[in-house]
């Protein structure tokens, strides 16, 4: 990580999956210590202090899934049925949510 933040454009981008998601707190601090600006695939990323994130609404997805499965139980074909593309994109950043918390509002 030292040489990407000594890099004149350096950064980092964090993927989604189970050991970045289990070390958010971990990799949020060592960015901010050696001061790399980074990316990051989920909401909480941010909401932990994290520059900024870009991703899905991961809720969204289940609750459209739910939908497909309940069209599929009451008897439409899956192979019949519409595939929709995401539709929500969440972008967030510990200004935000800075923002939020100082004018007293809820962060989403």
């Amino acid at each position: 990580m030292l040489s990407a933040g000594a890099a004149a454009n350096g950064g980092l981008i964090v993927f989604p999956d189970f050991f970045t998601s289990a070390n958010n707190e971990l990799i949020i601090a060592a960015a901010a210590q050696n001061r790399v600006p980074a990316i990051y695939p989920y909401r909480y990323f941010a909401a932990n202090g994290g520059l900024m994130s870009y991703g899905v609404n991961t809720a969204e997805e289940f609750r459209r899934a739910a939908g497909y499965v309940d069209r599929i139980l009451r008897g439409a074909k899956y192979l019949v049925s519409p595939f929709c593309a995401v539709s929500v994109i969440v972008i967030g950043s510990t200004l935000h949510n800075r923002l939020m918390n100082a004018d007293g509002l809820a962060s989403a």
